[in-house]
């Protein structure tokens, strides 16, 4: 599973990561890719519901607002993709 995760303010990218590892797309292993992710960007990490990751199954994308994180961030949206060849 590749994931590329990206911060937004204004509709311009302020951060940019992949986050990989080997595996099937469970929901263990994309909340492990967000919180490497996070780790990498030195953010918090994201309040990750069932929909979010249902959406990301369905669409192969979800996005993150400021409302999903518990401490306050500098960006308007954090938006997570399915970056697999």
């Amino acid at each position: 599973m590749r994931l590329w995760i990206k911060t937004y303010e204004d509709d311009k990218i302020t951060r940019s990561v992949i986050s990989e590892r080997a595996g099937a797309c469970t929901r263990t292993l994309f909340d492990e890719l967000i919180k490497q992710a996070v780790d990498e960007m030195d953010l918090s990490t994201p309040v990750i519901l069932t929909q979010h990751f249902t959406h990301f199954c369905n669409f192969n994308s979800v996005k993150f607002l400021p409302r999903d994180f518990i401490e306050p961030v500098d960006f308007d949206k954090f938006v997570v993709e399915n970056a697999a060849d």
